[in-house]
């Protein structure tokens, strides 16, 4: 069974004026009949005029009309499969999913907010891999690097409330994890980390880490979630509503707040950037610009499987009709 695609269905109104066009021919024909008809009643004044020849003329410009339409809405059949060798670079996203990331300081929260940012990013990576890592006391890989972008999303999808760690933040851990990476491929010219957080961190090890992530070329972006003012981190119930508010030992809500200097100094030590995303206008132009600078490298041959173009052999029909049409 041959499945037939239209690459131009936009031109769909272009019809009316095709039937205008053929139904102009006709009525054209038809009154050049009727005159014929007329003027050689006896059968002299038009000794050279035939109806048959008149009516093959108007076929011809018909099919050659309507396949010129057809040709306008790009038909398309036959698979046609290309390799295309592919380029670009492997980056890791690090997703804080710590108690903090529910604090409702941007609408609706912090995780919410993270993860719409972190879909503008991922559909502006046209060529790129990209792999998820999630961490709160600890850190794994959630997804890895991929390419395809849908899947990416999925994943993200996936994280709520019920992914949420129950410990506090250690930002050195999803740092740890991609230095690991990085030195599992040696060769790869282009580390990247883009760690999204709000800055909270009770890790002991960052520091030294820094200065890890500097020595195998790792950069680190940092997108920040949250406000300097902060807001009361919510605690939820196995239904999904709303227990009551994280508290402190001396019984005191806790207010969790957005570090904006220790992000600052977390990206200056390996020559990344920092953007800061505090309500749902989300620009990822700065991190983008960022990553585009960094060297594609070859990252394998990819088979796509397309239909084939057909409208040249209807633009060709059309043409031999037209021709035909206007020797006769």
């Amino acid at each position: 069974m041959i499945v037939v695609s239209w690459g131009n269905l936009h031109n769909l109104w272009m019809l009316f004026l095709a039937v205008f066009l053929i139904a102009l021919v006709w009525w054209k024909y038809l009154s050049r009949n009727k005159l014929a008809i007329l003027l050689n009643k006896h059968g002299s004044l038009l000794r050279h005029f035939s109806a048959m020849r008149n009516v093959v003329k108007a076929s011809l410009s018909s099919i050659a009309i309507l396949f010129l339409f057809l040709a306008l809405l790009h038909p398309k059949w036959g698979v046609v499969e290309e390799v295309v060798e592919q380029e670009g670079r492997d980056l890791f996203i690090a997703l804080d999913v710590s108690r903090s990331m529910l604090t409702q300081d941007v609408t609706p929260d912090r995780l919410s907010c993270a993860k719409q940012a972190l879909k503008s990013l991922i559909n502006q990576l046209a060529t790129d891999r990209v792999g998820l890592i999630i961490f709160s006391e600890k850190a794994r890989v959630y997804c890895p690097l991929t390419q395809d972008k849908e899947l990416i999303q999925l994943f993200l999808d996936q994280i709520d409330h019920t992914t949420i760690g129950a410990g506090t933040t250690l930002l050195d851990q999803p740092v740890q994890l991609t230095i690991e990476q990085c030195k599992r491929t040696p060769d790869k010219k282009s580390r990247l980390l883009v760690l999204v957080t709000d800055g909270e961190d009770f890790s002991k090890s960052l520091e030294a880490l820094k200065k890890q992530a500097k020595e195998v070329g790792l950069t680190i972006l940092v997108i920040g979630i949250g406000t300097c003012e902060g807001g009361p981190i919510p605690l939820y119930d196995e239904q999904g509503k709303r227990a009551g508010y994280v508290k402190d030992k001396k019984d005191q809500v806790v207010i969790s707040q957005l570090h904006q200097e220790g992000l600052r100094s977390l990206t200056q030590e390996t020559g990344g950037a920092v953007i800061f995303v505090q309500n749902n206008q989300v620009d990822m132009r700065e991190i983008v610009h960022k990553i585009e600078q960094f060297e594609k490298e070859r990252q394998g041959e990819r088979a796509f499987a397309s239909l084939q173009e057909q409208y040249p052999w209807f633009l060709l029909i059309s043409f031999i009709c037209f021709l035909i049409e206007w020797l006769l």
